[in-house]
């Protein structure tokens, strides 16, 4: 049965939340799709080919990173064995075209140098501040400890509210993780002083909201573009504040399991790419073997 790909896109939403696919999840995959129809127009779903594919993927890398053009094929494939399975096509088109392999990046965690000027910088609130600043300074430094002390992805601490912070049992959970996982984080006592200086007595309120509204992941990536370099902190984003809690973690001498546990990772080999941050911890192991 022949369907074009914009008939198709509702049903294959339908697909993806019957599944229990997360909402941002699927947002994401739909826009991929229509970038690709864009590209080659409100066809019927038989009719795209494997070379249309692969030269959008090739035209989409001139311009955009390896990891948009990863996410696309992933987009493209999920829709088209939906395809297949539901009738609409008798292949996947994109069964041949392999995932283009993402530069191995060792996790730059910050030194002790820039976290001590970080750390600075947030605690020292100017005097004669107005109400309303005052409270987004404070907003702002909440989330630079959010990510220091709990290891949090940028879109965990938008999704984070009041009641999900348990100062009985000490703890912060984060809800719909990536991939939907969910995990209960102790409280350091430094978080813990902060987020209970600033709770709410409303349950759902953003731990790191706005004035107005749900936040988003883009209200607070001003936090690192504008925010922080005003007060002279450059160089700093949201995911080294996440590589910093584990890298200190590890150099606390926390076991790679744990460290996979807390930081949300599915896959430990995700968390052993940090085993390869701190050459004085390697240094460390290696003298622990005996002279033979």
């Amino acid at each position: 049965m022949t369907m074009l790909l914009e008939e198709a896109i509702p049903l294959y939403i339908r697909t993806a939340k019957s599944r229990g696919r997360q909402q941002r999840g699927i947002d994401r995959y739909v826009q991929d799709i229509r970038w690709f129809m864009q590209d080659v127009g409100n066809r019927e779903i038989d009719t795209i080919t494997s070379i249309e594919i692969e030269e959008y993927l090739e035209n989409l890398s001139d311009r955009c990173k390896v990891k948009t053009v990863k996410s696309a094929l992933s987009s493209l494939r999920s829709f088209f064995i939906w395809a297949m399975r539901r009738g609409h096509r008798t292949d996947d088109p994109t069964l041949g075209i392999p995932s283009p392999k993402e530069p191995d990046c060792i996790p730059s965690a910050l030194d002790e140098g820039e976290l001590s000027k970080l750390l600075q910088a947030i605690n020292t609130i100017p005097a004669g501040l107005t109400l309303t600043r005052r409270w987004h300074w404070t907003r702002n430094a909440r989330l630079v400890y959010l990510m220091l002390y709990a290891g949090l992805r940028m879109q965990e601490v938008v999704d984070l509210r009041w009641r999900d912070v348990d100062f009985k049992a000490n703890t912060l959970l984060v809800r719909n993780g990536k991939g939907g996982r969910c995990r209960a984080l102790p409280l350091h006592p430094r978080l813990r002083a902060i987020l209970h200086a600033a709770t709410s007595d409303c349950a759902d309120d953003a731990v790191v909201g706005i004035r107005s509204g749900a936040p988003t992941s883009r209200d607070h990536d001003r936090i690192f573009r504008e925010w922080l370099p005003r007060l002279g902190v450059t160089g700093i984003h949201a995911h080294r504040l996440r590589h910093t809690f584990a890298t200190e973690l590890l150099r606390n001498k926390v076991d790679i399991r744990s460290i996979q546990v807390l930081m949300g990772h599915k896959d430990i080999s995700t968390t052993m790419r940090y085993l390869r941050v701190d050459p004085s911890w390697m240094q460390e192991s290696v003298n622990l073997l005996p002279e033979w």
